[in-house]
């Protein structure tokens, strides 16, 4: 079986590096981006088969990206999950008006987000 591919889109580097690592032990290919322009370049030149994207990001911001993504027919059917530390009713309403797929708040388990992540590549 060829592992699934994730674009891990988060701008602070030490989180990159956990996430990644927690990724990668998990069994999966990680493509990183630091921010959402160049997610958007790595999305469309490697297409992967599953986007964790932080919300709070810098040149293009996550909320940004999942929105052109999802209006995208080329990259509309790729799973999204926001990563975020913005946890309020307002925040959980806009990722679901971006179009995000499914929502985690940092900090959190890196089981909560493999597991996420499985079981949203297995449906």
């Amino acid at each position: 079986m060829i592992a699934k591919t994730i674009l891990l889109v988060e701008d602070d580097e030490d989180s990159r590096t956990i996430y990644g690592t927690v990724l990668r032990h998990a069994g999966y290919g990680v493509l990183e981006a630091r921010n959402g322009e160049v997610a958007m370049r790595v999305v469309h030149e490697h297409a992967p088969d599953f986007i964790v994207m932080d919300a709070g990001l810098p040149v293009l911001d996550g909320w940004r990206a999942t929105s052109l993504l999802k209006r995208d027919p080329a990259t509309s059917s790729i799973p999204i999950l926001i990563l975020t530390v913005h946890g309020q009713t307002e925040d959980v309403a806009r990722a679901r008006e971006v179009g995000c797929d499914a929502y985690i708040l940092k900090p959190m388990d890196p089981a909560d987000l493999v597991g996420t992540i499985e079981k949203m590549l297995a449906s």
